[in-house]
């Protein structure tokens, strides 16, 4: 249920926030041997139709996006309680957010503190119940913001760490806490044969928004 409710809460703020460009929701580690040596990328794991193996680079950083938008899991969720209709749930995501000022600003000095306090105006409190099934009452809360090159350790595609690090580049995510009921009325798991070799599940999505 936490990939379907990063989707949805990226891709309410990408409806909302106009430096958002490229986005996903909910991103796993993908090992992949680059020159023969093993990388770790970012992949997104929303749905099972994109059959791209290409597009493992579609979420590192580069100087021709405005930004990149998506989010980690934090641990485990856990069970708060259980009833015989619902089990009330908890978990902590990181909504990471990476961003190039000479495509927000034409590299004219922002604070970062701007750009945070945009995604927190517009971050949804609550979600829909209608855009799940098997799952309501999704209530999300920020607990905290970080800075820098550290959040994205887990990968090890370099330049990150130098160049789209550093002004006009630069890095934050939020971390935030989530509550959902799940009411046992999620759908059966029917095998899909859309991806033959079973390495598809990712999507990243970019949004055509005209730079002021």
């Amino acid at each position: 249920m936490i990939d379907k409710i990063s989707y949805e809460l990226v891709k309410n703020l990408a409806s909302n926030v106009a430096f958002i460009d490229k986005w996903a929701g909910l991103v796993k580690p993908l090992r992949k041997k680059v020159q023969q040596t093993d990388k770790i990328f970012p992949v997104a794991i929303n749905t099972p139709s994109n059959c791209d193996q290409n597009d493992y680079m579609a979420l590192v950083p580069d100087s021709t996006k405005r930004s990149i938008v998506y989010v980690e899991q934090i641990g485990s969720a856990q069970v708060e309680s259980i009833t015989s209709h619902y089990e009330q749930m908890a978990a902590t995501i990181r909504l990471v957010v990476w961003y190039n000022l000479d495509r927000i600003t034409e590299g004219e000095y922002l604070s970062e503190d701007k750009l945070v306090d945009q995604i927190l105006d517009w971050l949804p409190k609550r979600l829909s119940d209608s855009l799940f099934v098997g799952a309501k009452q999704v209530h999300l809360l920020p607990t905290g913001v970080v800075y820098g090159a550290e959040i994205v350790s887990a990968y090890t595609y370099n330049e990150i760490k130098t160049q789209f690090a550093m002004h006009p580049y630069g890095l934050f995510a939020i971390d935030l806490d989530v509550w959902y009921v799940t009411t046992h009325c999620s759908r059966g798991i029917v095998p899909a044969f859309i991806c033959e070799t079973g390495k598809g599940n990712h999507e990243t999505n970019e949004l055509e928004v005209p730079i002021n």
